[in-house]
């Protein structure tokens, strides 16, 4: 898409970090999957850990696209974020791990989300979307919307206590406004070395409503090498439990859950009419613009 200087001005400023180390077989499309959108206010800041393989190579390439870069020995991708958000000062923001992608589309939807419905201070996507190794999709389900109160109860958690229609936030697909990190603290939790997404979700619904869009917006990339999100599950399992501790025994309304998936899917269940659940979601109108709904 051509944006002329006069239509870039209309667009919030987005600002992306990622966190690498060692990734020289994926690094190359997490870069492309962010530049080659051309989104016209870009704020993008990759953090090399101190990469040993070509990684630095392959950033220098692009160097001249790039906000900000570094690379040297960090205390972990958290750590390494965190320092890169504190070179941007762009009004939304989110970050995509270096094996990870952007959907083409993603930045221009987020931007225009946060464009045209002011109150809406952070957003993900109803649809996550995981690839493979190749990049070709490897699966995709939909969630029936976001709550303080699910989010509580294990919905958006894994492991042995989560109920069996669980499914996490999809943090490539997750973008807020500045304010609200400033609301939060402007930090990740120290403690939390897998899980500091699902801590920083935690403290985000403190301050505001999670709004979802029924789009694909980023994807998380499954492949045969050493991942800590998959290999260290167990680790973050536990550091979700301990997130979730804070706020005593929350137990699952399986009953809301199935409210809100049915009247996702256009059914009217009376017999569920009690345990209404207000769903906050993005659509789009046929003008191409966004709309913030309560339903």
């Amino acid at each position: 898409m051509i944006t002329t200087q006069s239509d870039a001005g209309s667009w919030p400023s987005i600002a992306i970090v990622t966190p690498s180390l060692n990734s020289e077989r994926f690094l190359p499309a997490c870069l492309s999957s962010v530049l080659d959108q051309n989104y016209p206010r870009l704020q993008y800041v990759v953090m090399d850990g101190g990469s040993s393989d070509r990684s630095v190579e392959i950033i220098k390439s692009r160097a001249d696209e790039l906000h900000h870069w570094t690379s040297r020995p960090d205390r972990g991708p958290y750590h390494a974020i965190a320092d890169g958000f504190a070179t941007t000062d762009a009004d939304i923001m989110g970050w995509i791990g270096s094996d990870d992608i952007l959907l083409p589309w993603a930045l221009r939807i987020v931007g225009g989300i946060f464009r045209d419905c002011p109150n809406v201070e952070w957003i993900t996507t109803e649809t996550p979307l995981n690839i493979g190794p190749d990049g070709l999709p490897h699966w995709t389900w939909r969630i029936p919307g976001f709550s303080k109160r699910g989010f509580r109860s294990r919905e958006n958690s894994l492991g042995p206590n989560a109920p069996p229609f669980a499914a996490t936030i999809q943090q490539e697909s997750t973008f807020w406004r500045r304010t609200l990190w400033k609301k939060a603290g402007a930090r990740f939790a120290a403690d939390c070395k897998l899980a500091g997404d699902f801590e920083l979700w935690d403290r985000f619904f403190e301050h505001a409503k999670l709004y979802s869009i029924d789009l694909p917006l980023g994807a998380f990339r499954h492949h045969g090498e050493i991942q800590k999100s998959v290999g260290s599950r167990a680790q973050y399992v536990e550091e979700c439990e301990a997130v979730l501790a804070r706020h005593g025994t929350n137990r699952v309304d399986a009953k809301a859950f199935l409210h809100r998936l049915a009247r996702t899917a256009g059914l009217q269940l009376p017999a569920l009419k009690a345990s209404y659940e207000s769903i906050h979601i993005i659509r789009r109108r046929a003008d191409g613009s966004f709309m913030a709904m309560v339903v």
